[in-house]
């Protein structure tokens, strides 16, 4: 589960949407400000996601930027 910081709603995670997010934060932790250092670079988080899914780039690269993109919409995340 993540949080949408500005309404305050919970967004519920599927499987692929927690590898994603594991990818997107990288190992920090829940107290820690994601918008306080630079953000992983796309292709880094989409490699991160085809490597733990034992799949293709290209086959994740599509949802990988529309959950990113959904982040965004929801206040999760800030893509600089």
């Amino acid at each position: 589960m993540v949080m949408d910081v500005e309404h305050g709603v919970p967004l519920l995670l599927s499987a692929s949407g927690t590898a994603i997010w594991d990818a997107v934060v990288d190992g920090r932790g829940p107290f820690e400000d994601l918008n306080s250092c630079p953000p992983r670079p796309e292709m880094d988080i989409i490699t991160d996601v085809a490597q733990s899914a034992s799949g293709d780039v290209a086959e994740v690269a599509e949802d990988v930027i529309t959950f990113l993109e959904d982040l965004v919409a929801h206040h999760v995340v800030n893509r600089r």
